[in-house]
């Protein structure tokens, strides 16, 4: 069957799938979620969080992350970080 998009039932107008959509969003919602909540910091292999992180070491751990050569040498040139 079709549906308004004029493709398979559960796909939008893209081919993409609900389902996988759905499951796309609560990630993002859980991550952020876990960036307010202080459990951000923990790999995603993890399925225990742990305790959350004070105010101050949450801070401290992103001023590491953006201060990280590994990721300074990953911006993308066009933000023209250095101006």
């Amino acid at each position: 069957a079709n549906d308004r998009s004029g493709g398979n039932e559960g796909e939008d107008a893209f081919g993409n799938n609900d389902e996988a959509l759905n499951e796309k969003a609560l990630k993002v919602i859980r991550r952020v979620q876990d960036k307010l909540t202080g459990t951000d910091f923990h790999s995603p292999e993890e399925e225990f969080v742990g305790e959350p992180l004070d105010v101050q070491e949450q801070v401290q751990r992103l001023i590491v992350q953006a201060t990280s050569s590994e990721n300074l040498c990953q911006l993308f040139i066009g933000w023209c970080a250095f101006w």
